[in-house]
């Protein structure tokens, strides 16, 4: 569990080419991180860049651009998973 409070998935990377495994490492340690930070990082440029759009955003100004609904200000705080005891 993260300090969050969140629980986090695990990966097994099986058969890294050496030289790939080289650069992973290298590259963690210019950015003063360890490889399980460095791997988390890379993964979420590639995967979760910062100008990606947002389904809710894109709905949203779509339906300003078109009149379609009455302008509410919207809650942005991402949700929250359901907890279960």
């Amino acid at each position: 569990m993260s300090s969050s409070g969140v629980v986090m998935a695990s990966i097994l990377i099986k058969d890294i080419p050496p030289t790939l495994f080289r650069a992973l490492q290298m590259s963690a340690m210019k950015n003063g991180r360890s490889l399980p930070d460095e791997v988390n990082f890379l993964l979420e440029e590639i995967l979760l860049p910062k100008d990606r759009i947002k389904i809710g955003s894109a709905l949203a100004a779509f339906g300003d651009a078109h009149e379609l609904v009455p302008r509410v200000k919207r809650d942005k705080t991402p949700a929250t998973g359901t907890k279960f005891q």
